[in-house]
């Protein structure tokens, strides 16, 4: 397989796991007793965030070229995965927490990528 393909099924599962920890966190704030307005925010940008990972694996968009370029380098991509998977570890061992841990071995991948002066495949 090309190393395009590979990074393209790579940041794919990545971002529906971020989806899927942010549907699973609103969830459980949702069914917790208190009910918290900022952590609802947070999760729904959990999926934004998964959403627009997964728009720009299958498609070029000029305003995301422009606007959010650090997401097309191995460096920005990298430290965008190991921020949302840090902000998603919690202390119970859950489906977010084993999700988050895959996010951020992705991250660090990436990160190692980038110091090997590798050239980006997105």
């Amino acid at each position: 397989m090309q190393k395009k393909v590979i990074y393209q099924i790579i940041n794919i599962i990545t971002a529906l796991l971020i989806g899927v920890c942010g549907v699973l966190n609103f969830i459980s704030n949702i069914t917790d007793g208190a009910f918290s307005f900022s952590r609802a925010i947070i999760c729904m940008y959990y999926v934004a965030f998964a959403l627009l990972f997964i728009l720009i694996a299958f498609r070029e968009i000029d305003i995301i070229q422009t606007e959010m370029h650090f997401l097309y380098s191995y460096f920005g991509r990298g430290l965008t995965y190991l921020f949302i998977g840090l902000s998603l570890c919690t202390t119970d061992i859950s489906i977010p927490t084993v999700c988050s841990i895959v996010i951020i071995a992705v991250g660090l991948v990436y990160l190692v990528q980038y110091f090997k002066k590798a050239e980006p495949e997105f």
